[in-house]
């Protein structure tokens, strides 16, 4: 043997009847290891734990030395007090004994791989672990090069080769929330499954949401489906739906499915009954409705949290004075027990449940939207039925907006008081629509990931959401915002005129640009009834948002009608210019995206992951 050179060897043992390692006797052996010289000397010795397992899968059913099993678990994150993701031994013992303690039979560390403490007290006490690679809410793009996948699964593998011994290790997790609808994510876990099964030939898994375009799943023994939302009826229909063989789900040929995450996130101080979908009583119905679905319909289910932990990024709508913490778990963060944590006990031994309070929780309604926008209508129509000139001239730019512009030029027959009315019109009207839909996504998880990725700065994020989360100022922020816009663009346009043959007063470009955009008002009455709309059907959404991108297309549309009239430019022309400037306008905005934030990776992402 040379000197300062790195020698493999394999050497093999016999064991005869071992004890099997498992939940209810989680048996260890230790693993001694002598290097000696040829005349017998040691010259290095070691000392290392590991177990005995017998792990199968059999159809969509998980077997354990021949005996069904199924996975009561819980998800556990790496986040301590006065001590972040900086482990200490003793805590994360106590955490997991107490995760014994409940019922529970499993744990997970969501989208990252468990620290070798977790594993350690794993197999110590008694607790399956499904042990994840670090690939977290990836859009397909990632995975369009080789460069990118080939570090990914050497990673997977040094993870494997660590951790391939340890017994309380059920399987192994390629990904968590990932696109799984593209050819390029399917080559990236064609890879690492080939890899996973060149080393260690446990159970593997992925997780995402539960979509239609799945075509990855034969690549894999069974999908971990994430579960978002606080509706449980409607959860219940989407896990019925999934278990339905009658209807099975397109080009998904692996139907073996486990639920890896549900929950809500609530205020822990919060105690007015379940009728409150943010108190601690809510936390115990949604449990109560959809763990018995979730634990007789699928191999194994694994609740959001055992106790509130930090994200990366502040949350668009906090339940905490502070702004990152995710507030899902059974336990605080400082790991005092919630109302659910004993009720959850209760419910995973199968003991009487204790009956939940509902309370008398009344609902927000939108008086803010609702006020201001009867106000501003009122006022509209007063002045519209007042005065002739004025009814006449929002006629005429309706019907004949060529006509109008070309009175506008000539005449100015627009006074600046109705001017300041249709700008506050317009305004407030776009201010309590945009308001609408943004209070009503406060909360979602998607437009929190998208928000993550557009506000890079955690202190401008942290104003957003205290802006978003107070009516009054979001309805006044966007409503200013509208107007400035308004302003800019007569601007640039009092700009441009500075190089056209046809020149104009900034009133009059002004009048044309605010006039341009009339059919916005429309977004008055709809801004004013929206958000209460929305609460029995969120379609309304997507509708206003459609028929706001036809009417903003429009309105270019008449907005490049009147520069032909202001500028005297023949048509082709201004429509050449207009829309190269448009171009280069919407192109430096998706460049900036693109290249500096990946939001449109997210965006890529979150509309496939919300496809089911």
């Amino acid at each position: 043997m040379v000197d300062n050179n790195t020698v493999k060897t394999e050497s093999y043992i016999s064991v005869s009847n071992p004890i099997l390692w498992s939940p209810e006797t989680p048996e260890l052996y230790i693993l001694r290891i002598i290097i000696t010289d040829k005349s017998g000397n040691v010259i290095d010795e070691s000392y290392s734990e590991t177990g005995f397992n017998d792990i199968s899968k059999s159809g969509n059913q998980i077997f354990q030395s021949g005996r069904q099993i199924a996975l009561n678990g819980i998800n556990y994150y790496e986040d301590m007090p006065g001590f972040a993701s900086a482990l200490r031994y003793e805590e994360v013992e106590k955490d997991l004994m107490n995760i014994k303690a409940l019922g529970f039979n499993a744990v997970r560390v969501p989208g990252r791989s468990a620290h070798p403490y977790i594993v350690n007290v794993c197999n110590r006490t008694g607790l399956f672990l499904m042990q994840e690679f670090p690939m977290n809410e990836l859009s397909s793009h990632y995975f369009e090069e080789e460069r990118f996948i080939t570090p990914a699964v050497d990673y997977l593998t040094e993870i494997i080769k660590r951790d391939r011994n340890e017994p309380s290790i059920l399987a192994w997790g390629l990904g968590n929330d990932l696109d799984v609808s593209s050819e390029h994510t399917y080559n990236y876990l064609k890879s690492a499954a080939l890899a996973v099964d060149s080393i260690n030939k446990r159970l593997k898994y992925y997780t995402s949401h539960a979509f239609n375009e799945d075509i990855c799943s034969e690549l894999v023994d069974f999908i971990g489906i994430n579960i978002y939302g606080s509706n449980y009826n409607s959860i219940k229909d989407e896990l019925t739906n999934l278990t339905n063989k009658s209807k099975p789900i397109t080009n998904r040929k692996n139907t073996s499915y486990f639920i890896s995450s549900y929950g809500i996130k609530i205020q822990n101080g919060n105690n007015n009954g379940f009728s409150d979908i943010r108190s601690q009583e809510s936390q115990m119905k949604f449990y109560k409705e959809i763990y018995p679905v979730a634990s007789q319909s699928f191999s194994g289910n694994f609740m959001s949290s055992y106790a509130d932990w930090n994200s990366e990024k502040p949350l668009n709508y906090p339940l905490d004075p502070n702004p990152y913490l995710q507030t899902n778990g059974i336990n605080t963060f400082n790991r005092e027990q919630k109302l659910s944590t004993n009720f959850i006990k209760r419910l995973l031994y199968r003991e009487d449940l204790p009956r939940i309070q509902e309370g008398n929780h009344i609902h927000e309604f939108p008086y803010v939207f609702i006020i201001a926008g009867m106000v501003i209508m009122i006022i509209f129509a007063f002045f519209i039925n007042k005065d002739r000139k004025f009814r006449s001239g929002l006629a005429r730019c309706l019907y004949k907006p060529t006509y109008f512009f070309a009175l506008v030029k000539d005449q100015m027959i627009i006074s600046r008081g109705y001017n300041i009315l249709l700008t506050l019109g317009i305004s407030i009207g776009l201010g309590l629509f945009f308001s609408s839909v943004l209070y009503f996504l406060k909360d979602n998880n998607s437009f929190d990931m998208l928000l993550s990725k557009i506000l890079t700065n955690d202190s401008t994020k942290i104003l957003f959401s205290e802006i978003v989360n107070n009516k009054f100022y979001l309805i006044s922020t966007i409503s200013l915002s509208i107007i400035v816009t308004i302003f800019l663009a007569s601007f640039f346009l009092y700009f441009v005129s500075f190089y056209t043959k046809g020149k104009s007063y900034f009133k009059i470009i002004y009048t044309i640009c605010l006039w341009s955009i009339l059919p916005m008002l429309i977004f008055l009455p709809i801004g004013t009834v929206l958000y209460k709309l929305t609460e029995s059907n969120p379609a309304y959404i997507y509708l206003s948002l459609w028929l706001f991108i036809i009417l903003a297309i429009l309105s270019l549309n008449r907005i490049l009608i009147g520069a032909k009239s202001i500028f005297d430019i023949r048509t082709g022309k201004v429509y050449f210019y207009g829309l190269i400037i448009i171009s280069i306008f919407i192109a430096l905005v998706y460049s900036y995206f693109y290249f500096f934030t990946g939001a449109t990776e997210t965006y890529e992402l979150i509309s496939k992951l919300n496809q089911s």
